[in-house]
């Protein structure tokens, strides 16, 4: 997940960090700066619908470092929950 503070948006299950693509390189550049590795995830509206069915796929995105939007409908939806996802 993002640094403590980022604002996220929720899709259904998911939770989606609301970055911008800088905001976003940033935060792929501190996982890589830590040496830990990481997991960086893409939602797109597929993986909300699958999210929904499947409590396994939401344990995995419950774990992830950062998740990033991944297509428009995402990030009109975004807007429309009040937290814009450009990245």
């Amino acid at each position: 997940m993002a640094a403590a503070g980022t604002p996220r948006v929720r899709f259904g299950h998911l939770w989606v960090d609301a970055l911008t693509f800088d905001e976003a390189l940033a935060a792929v550049e501190a996982l890589v700066d830590h040496g830990r590795g990481g997991a960086v995830f893409t939602p797109n509206v597929d993986h909300v619908v699958l999210a929904d069915r499947d409590p396994d796929f939401r344990e995995a995105y419950r774990r992830a470092d950062l998740s990033l939007c991944d297509g428009q409908p995402l990030r009109w939806t975004s807007g429309l929950l009040g937290t814009s996802s450009t990245t």
